[in-house]
């Protein structure tokens, strides 16, 4: 019993990253009912399904396969560099912020110059 303690201490069980697919349905319930502009603007932006694909690095990227043409298509995060990138339905231009800075600027990927 004593060496299988030890044996335990000096070799912890190996832990298993996750890697797979998420699926998400998306409701937005405003607090009142003055407040069906904004919940057709967030519904119109997300959609009402997300999935979210994690990688074993800490990556991960949301689709919003069923947004209206000025919402959201994908946002990818990149844990080596702690950053968001956005991509918006109609729009070619990815846009990249700090995932560090809640300022929610967003920076052309022209200024960001990013592994691929």
């Amino acid at each position: 019993m004593i060496i299988s303690v030890l044996n335990s201490c000096i070799h912890p069980p190996k832990k298993n990253n996750f890697e797979g697919t998420l699926y998400y349905t998306i409701d937005f319930t405003p607090k009142s009912s003055i407040n069906t502009n904004s919940t057709s603007y967030q519904k119109s932006r997300y959609g009402d399904v997300m999935k979210l694909y994690i990688n074993s690095t800490g990556d991960f990227r949301r689709e919003f396969p069923n947004s209206e043409g000025g919402g959201f298509q994908s946002i990818l995060y990149d844990a080596e560099t702690n950053r968001h990138f956005m991509k918006w339905n109609n729009n070619d231009t990815l846009y990249t912020s700090s995932a560090v800075v809640t300022n929610l600027t967003f920076v052309n990927e022209e200024h960001y110059r990013m592994k691929i």
